[in-house]
């Protein structure tokens, strides 16, 4: 179980640091924070996700990156 936790930690550690080496990579704006794996789907409703988009979609602009 330790070690299982200990990976997660060095996975979580590694994503966000490929994340940062990344953001020169000419892609439109994203929101700022996302989940390993499973990207922003968690901030998602689940009934309603288009408005948590639309809400997005005002602060970022119309054309943005969102990953799932």
């Amino acid at each position: 179980v330790l070690l299982a936790i200990l990976l997660l930690l060095i996975y979580f550690v590694l994503s966000v640091l490929a994340r940062n080496k990344g953001k020169g990579r000419n892609l439109p704006p994203a929101p700022k924070w996302r989940l390993p794996i499973i990207g922003h789907a968690a901030y998602l409703d689940k009934d309603k996700p288009f408005e948590q988009i639309d809400k997005w979609s005002k602060e970022l602009g119309d054309v943005m990156t969102v990953h799932f």
